[in-house]
């Protein structure tokens, strides 16, 4: 009996190895970093990415280390998501998940790609309600899509009277028409 159980418990073993070469295998494959802690705030799980991210090498992260203070604020928001600063001038979004048990599991995106083009659209933005009077209109119905600010003041017009107008009937020979 003894044999046979000692047999059960090394098949258990191993296949709870398995599956932990597995679980570990699926957590780097993902993009996002991710990092899973115990209620008392000791690492379970992570994947490189979650190291690479937050600029900790895989060397610096054991299962059951505490993550300190300093760490603790580059890694862990106190509930939902938060936009912060990451390695090499990268903006992460953290998004917190509570366990059942009380621990937490932490995802890290990189959302530099998006915050750029983001930063991009408000420049133009900037530009285009900065500059002089411009309208743009829809080449295939010459309808005005859009006038900025300026336009609109030089025309008299409302945006919502302005939008979805003809070219032809606010310009007659050569002059604004209101």
């Amino acid at each position: 009996i003894t044999d046979i159980k000692r047999q059960e418990m090394r098949l258990r073993e191993s296949d709870l190895a398995a599956h932990s070469l597995l679980l570990q295998a699926t957590l780097n494959s993902i993009r996002q970093g991710i990092a899973v802690f115990d209620p008392d705030g000791a690492l379970l799980a992570w994947n490189h990415r979650f190291s690479d991210l937050i600029g900790l090498s895989p060397q610096a992260l054991s299962v059951g280390r505490r993550i300190s203070a300093r760490e603790r604020t580059l890694c862990c928001p106190l509930s939902g998501a938060l936009e912060m600063a990451g390695t090499r001038g990268r903006t992460l979004e953290v998004q917190y998940n509570p366990m059942p048990d009380g621990g937490f599991a932490m995802t890290y995106t990189d959302i530099s790609e998006r915050k750029a083009v983001e930063k991009r659209i408000l420049f133009n933005r900037f530009v285009v309600e900065n500059a002089a009077a411009m309208i743009w209109i829809d080449p295939q119905t010459a309808t005005i899509v859009y006038a900025n600010k300026a336009a609109l003041r030089e025309s008299g017009f409302d945006q919502s009277e302005l939008v979805g107008m003809r070219m032809g009937d606010f310009v007659v020979d050569g002059d604004m028409q209101k």
